[in-house]
C-alpha cells in the first residue's frame, strides 16, 4: 500500500507531470472502443449473430465463435449479451454458452495484442491522425448512407484508441521520470490485484485497464511481477459489469452471469497463485525480457489459455453444477419471453417463434381434450377445460404484449413481415380453439345422447378425422421445411372440405331414420360448422407459421 500512496503523493506534486492527460487518454481510448464496437455492431452485426447462433453446436466451435466474435467487437460484454439472448430464446444450450464464454475471454486478448505490437513501435500520430481525419471527412460529406457513417466511425474509433493511448504513454513517461522504483521492489502483490479489480471495476473495460498496464509498463512506472498481478485482477473485475447486469434478471441470465464470474475468478486465482510460475516462462524461458510490452502480452494470453485448459474439458459438469446452483423457475402457464431478449432482437424474433410453435401445440392439446382424443388416458383425467382454456387467452396476450415491444426495436421489412406472421399464427391458433370452446355443450350432449348412430357414426368420424389433422400439424410444427409443403397444405385444406361434405351426408342419413329431434339436429349443424370452422382455422395457422412471403401467395393462388 505504501507504494500506491507515494504514487498519489507523486501525481498530486509533480508540476510536469498532468493529470488532465492521463484522464483525457483513457476517455479517448474508451471512446474510441466504443465508436469501433457500435461500428462493427452495424456493418456485420446480423451476421455476427447468425455466425453464433450457427457455428455453436459443439463446445470447441463455441469457444472459437467466442474467439472471433469477441476479437471483431473488441467487447467481450457484447458477446456475453448476445449469448445471454440466444441462451434465453432456446436456441443456445447453456453448455454451449458456457463454451462462448471461455472463448470470448481469450478473444480480449486481441487488443492487446494490437496496442503492444503497434501501440509502442510506431509514431502514433502518423498511424492515428489520417484515420482520425479521413474518416471525420468521410462521416461528413458521404454519411448519408448508412453502410459509409459506420466505416468513417470505425476508421475514427480506431485513430482514437491509439490517440487515447499516445496521452497515455506521454503522460506515465513523464510520471515515470520522477518515481524511484527500487524502494517498492517489496511491495504486496495482492495490492495490485486489487488495484487491477477496481480499475476495470470502475470503467468497465479490461481492455482499458490492459492499455494502462502496458503503458505503465512501457513507461518504466510499473515492474512486470506487478504487472502480472494486476492483468489477473483486470481479469476479475471484468465480471462486475455482467454480475451487476444480472441483477432482479430472470434465472438465464444469472447463470450467464455466475458462469462468467466464476470462470474468471477460479483462472484468477490460480494464474495469481502460479503467477511466478508463469512470468518465469515467458521472460526467461520464452526470452522476452528484452521486450516487456510484448512479453505481458503473452503473459495476459497465457493465463487465459491456462482457463481453458482447466475449464473446457468439464463444461457439462460445470453446467449441471451451475444449474443446480440457480434452478429455473418456469410457470407453465407464461410465455418464457424475458425483456432481456429485446437487447438482441433477432433472438428474440427466434424466441418469439418458439413460443408460437408452442402456443399452437397447446391449442392442439385442447382441441384434442375438447373432443376427448387425448394422446394418453392418464392426463385427459387431470385435464381442465375451463383453466387451460384461460391459459390460452393469457399466453396469447402475453404474446402480444412481447411483438408490440419487439416491433419498436430495430427491425428489417422481411423480420417485421415473419413477426407478423406469427402474430396472425396465435391469432388463427386461437380462434380454432375458441370455435371448439363454443360448442362444448353441443359436443356434450350428442355425446352422452341415446342415439347410438351420433355416437358411433357422427361423432367417432369426426374424433378420427380430427386425430388426423392435429397428427400433420404437429409433424408440421418440428419438421424441416420441405419445397412441397404447399402442395400438402393445399391438398389438407381440400380434404377439409370433403370432410365437411360427408359429416353433412351423415347427419342427412341420420334424419331419414326418422325420430329426429329438433335440438339434436340443431346440435349436430352447431358441431359440424364449428368443428370445420376450427380446422380451416388450424390449417390458417399453419400456413402463417410455415409458408414464406412466396409461398403464401402461391397457397393463396392455388
Amino acid at each position: 500500500m505504501p507504494y500506491f500512496v507515494s504514487l498519489f503523493g507523486l501525481i498530486l506534486s509533480d508540476n510536469e507531470f498532468s493529470i488532465w492527460e492521463l484522464i483525457a487518454g483513457l476517455g479517448i481510448f474508451l471512446f474510441g472502443m466504443y465508436l469501433m464496437e457500435e461500428s462493427v455492431k452495424r456493418l456485420s452485426g446480423r451476421r455476427l449473430k447468425y455466425f453464433i447462433r450457427k457455428f455453436t453446436s459443439t463446445n470447441i466451435r463455441g469457444v472459437l465463435s467466442g474467439i472471433a466474435a469477441t476479437a471483431v467487437l473488441q467487447s467481450s460484454s457484447a458477446v456475453s449479451l448476445m449469448i445471454l439472448a440466444f441462451v434465453g430464446a432456446g436456441i443456445m444450450t447453456f453448455g454451449n454458452a458456457f463454451a462462448v464464454i471461455i472463448g470470448s475471454n481469450i478473444g480480449t486478448t486481441v487488443t492487446s495484442w494490437i496496442v503492444a505490437s503497434i501501440g509502442f513501435k510506431v509514431n502514433i500520430d502518423a498511424l492515428a491522425l489520417p484515420f482520425i481525419g479521413i474518416g471525420g471527412l468521410m462521416l461528413i460529406f458521404l454519411g448519408s448512407k448508412e453502410k459509409t457513417a459506420n466505416i468513417s466511425k470505425l476508421m475514427v474509433g480506431f485513430g482514437f484508441l491509439f490517440l487515447g493511448l499516445n496521452y497515455m504513454k506521454t503522460s506515465m513517461e513523464i510520471l515515470a521520470a520522477g518515481l524511484d522504483l527500487s524502494k517498492y521492489a517489496g511491495a504486496n502483490f495482492l495490492w495490485f490485484f486489487i488495484i487491477g479489480f477496481i480499475i476495470t471495476a470502475a470503467i468497465q473495460s479490461s481492455s482499458a485497464t490492459m492499455a494502462i498496464i502496458l503503458t505503465s509498463v512501457h513507461s518504466g512506472i510499473l515492474e512486470i511481477a506487478g504487472a502480472a498481478v494486476m492483468i489477473i485482477g483486470a481479469n476479475v473485475g471484468t465480471t462486475i459489469t455482467v454480475v451487476i447486469g444480472s441483477i432482479g434478471g430472470d434465472a438465464e441470465k444469472k447463470r450467464v452471469a455466475m458462469s462468467h464470474f466464476l470462470f474468471n475468478f477460479v483462472t484468477g486465482v490460480i494464474a495469481l497463485i502460479f503467477h511466478i510460475q508463469l512470468i518465469d516462462l515467458v521472460f526467461n524461458i520464452f526470452g522476452f525480457s528484452a521486450d516487456p510490452v510484448i512479453g505481458m502480452a503473452i503473459f495476459h494470453t497465457l493465463f487465459k489459455l491456462l482457463g481453458f485448459i482447466i475449464f473446457f474439458p468439464s463444461i457439462p459438469l460445470f453446467s449441471r453444477l451451475i444449474k443446480k446452483i440457480i434452478p429455473l423457475k418456469k410457470d407453465v402457464n407464461l410465455v418464457d419471453l424475458p425483456d432481456t431478449l429485446l437487447e438482441v432482437p433477432e433472438a428474440a424474433l427466434e424466441a418469439f417463434r418458439h413460443e408460437t410453435k408452442i402456443f399452437v401445440v397447446k391449442v392442439i392439446e385442447f382441441n384434442r381434450h375438447l373432443l376427448q382424443i387425448p394422446e394418453n388416458k392418464t392426463t385427459a383425467a387431470r385435464y381442465n377445460l375451463i383453466h387451460a382454456y384461460e391459459s390460452l387467452k393469457l399466453r396469447q396476450g402475453d404474446l402480444f404484449i412481447f411483438s408490440h415491444k419487439l416491433s419498436g426495436k430495430i427491425l428489417g421489412s422481411k423480420e417485421s413481415a415473419i413477426l407478423h406472421n406469427y402474430l396472425h399464427t396465435v391469432k388463427y391458433a386461437m380462434a380454432s380453439a375458441k370455435s371448439l370452446k363454443d360448442i362444448d355443450k353441443d359436443i356434450e350432449e350428442t355425446r352422452s345422447g341415446e342415439q347410438p348412430f351420433i355416437r358411433k357414426e357422427v361423432y367417432e368420424y369426426i374424433k378420427k378425422s380430427a386425430d388426423k389433422l392435429y397428427k400433420f400439424a404437429c409433424k408440421s410444427l418440428v419438421a424441416e421445411d420441405s419445397e412441397r409443403y404447399v402442395e400438402k397444405l393445399i391438398s389438407r385444406k381440400r380434404r377439409l372440405v370433403i370432410l365437411d361434405e360427408e359429416i353433412t351426408g351423415l347427419i342427412a342419413e341420420f334424419m331419414k331414420q326418422g325420430n329426429v329431434q329438433r335440438d339434436q339436429l340443431l346440435h349436430l349443424l352447431s358441431i359440424n360448422r364449428n368443428f370445420h370452422q376450427s380446422n380451416l382455422q388450424l390449417i390458417d395457422a399453419l400456413r402463417d407459421y410455415k409458408l414464406s412471403e412466396y409461398e403464401s401467395v402461391e397457397y393463396e393462388r392455388l
